[in-house]
């Protein structure tokens, strides 16, 4: 048992250093920010999202760097994930079940289709407290201004992104501990981006036209490419290793240098016709996990864990959005360490998933909601993520390699 380790003013700096970073949140101005740089994961997407406080695996870990002090040593060499949203559409077309008022509603309203597929790149290690990785990722986004406005733009891009941390122990007593943890992280994005106004049918049938010729079409339309860096931050207290409280603060200033390009032929040549400068938006998160003692059953192997979080800290005044959108929750109950049982609720969205845990095979898959709309109900679409892991244990070390469709 590690003896008590009292808070000395070492540590009182570093966490006056992790609040005073609010008002660089607070001071970015900038409207439209440029998307995150995230892997997605089923297992996190059934739970509900991200959780602070829970951080018992290499994937948790990246989400709060603070994790990096508990987690044991672990290596990941591939991966490959996705998630896609606006289910519900493909289902109602497969069945045959897609009405007019489904229709009229994504014609009439705003509305958003994404997919992000991690990978295959993923390759990374956490151990001794440090933590690192390297990741690829492509992402897909349409956007229809609704009817009023009649004009779709859409994104594609190709990204690598580099994460380095390091979580150490600030305090250990008998019954707790607290750990704070730092990831750096750098970036590039290759976008792709075209766009369009949509003012009748005809209009409509040229754009579908024009991306029939694949080739061409994507070398004659904008590009632009985002280069740079930013950091994580976050701390965590554990109590007798069943109850956790977790702080995370993403991107409190994560910068770009953005390039763009008015054709492909023209980002070849590195001939730019503008320049500027974006942030990732940040986000203050906080929240908690409770390993259930009475579900502690050791002679079954079951295990229960409960994790909750509010992740609109920073955004409950300055967006007009429902603070209780901003709620996040996951219940997981683990039997026999082979079959998992998840469900989650997020956007005042239901979730879940089930999860297979063999020695060298893992199987996730999700499905749940998300909210495009500023009110519970407003604008709901579902997405669905599947995943399989094939882990191998060697020494110390765990080698996990995912693929995920």
């Amino acid at each position: 048992m590690k003896p008590p380790s009292p808070i000395t003013q070492r540590h009182l700096v570093i966490l006056l250093m992790f609040f005073s970073l609010a008002p660089f949140a607070f001071a970015q101005t900038s409207e439209a920010h440029i998307l995150p740089f995230e892997f997605p994961s089923a297992r996190l997407a059934a739970l509900g999202g991200n959780h602070a406080a829970l951080t018992d695996d290499y994937y948790t870990a990246f989400n709060n760097p603070a994790g990096f002090a508990a987690v044991p040593k672990k290596i990941s060499f591939a991966e490959i994930s996705a998630e896609f949203n606006r289910m519900e559409f493909f289902w109602d077309l497969y069945f045959g079940t897609l009405t007019d008022e489904t229709i009229i509603k994504m014609v009439l309203l705003p509305s958003e289709a994404n997919a992000v597929i991690g990978g295959p790149i993923n390759f990374g290690m956490i151990s001794n407290g440090w933590g690192w990785r390297v990741f690829s990722a492509t992402r897909g986004n349409i956007y229809w201004n609704g009817i009023t406005q009649r004009f779709m733009d859409a994104e594609y891009s190709e990204e690598v992104v580099g994460n380095l941390g390091y979580g150490f122990r600030l305090v250990a007593t008998e019954n707790a501990t607290l750990d704070f943890g730092v990831m750096l992280k750098a970036f590039y994005r290759l976008a792709f981006l075209p766009e369009r106004t949509i003012t009748s049918f005809d209009d409509l049938v040229l754009a579908i036209e024009e991306i029939g010729d694949v080739f061409n079409f994507m070398r004659t339309q904008p590009y632009e490419t985002q280069l740079g860096a930013g950091f994580d931050i976050g701390i965590r207290w554990t109590w007798r290793d069943s109850f956790s409280l977790g702080l995370t603060y993403k991107d409190p200033y994560t910068a770009a240098f953005i390039t763009g390009f008015p054709d492909f032929d023209a980002y070849l040549a590195a001939a730019s016709d503008r320049t500027g400068y974006n942030t990732v938006a940040p986000q203050l998160g906080i929240g908690l996990s409770w390993r259930i003692p009475s579900f502690k059953l050791h002679r079954y192997n079951t295990d229960l864990v409960f994790s909750a979080d509010y992740n609109g800290l920073l955004k409950m005044f300055s967006e007009q959005r429902n603070p209780l959108l901003y709620l996040s929750a996951g219940l997981e109950l683990r039997l026999l360490e082979v079959f998992c049982l998840r469900v989650g609720v997020a956007d005042c969205l239901p979730s879940g998933g089930i999860g297979l845990n063999f020695t060298y095979f893992q199987f996730d898959v999700a499905y749940g909601g998300k909210e495009m709309a500023t009110e519970p109900g407003g604008n709901s679409t579902w997405f669905l993520s599947i995943s399989f892991l094939f882990r191998l244990s060697f020494r110390n070390f765990q080698l996990d390699g995912i693929t995920t469709f």
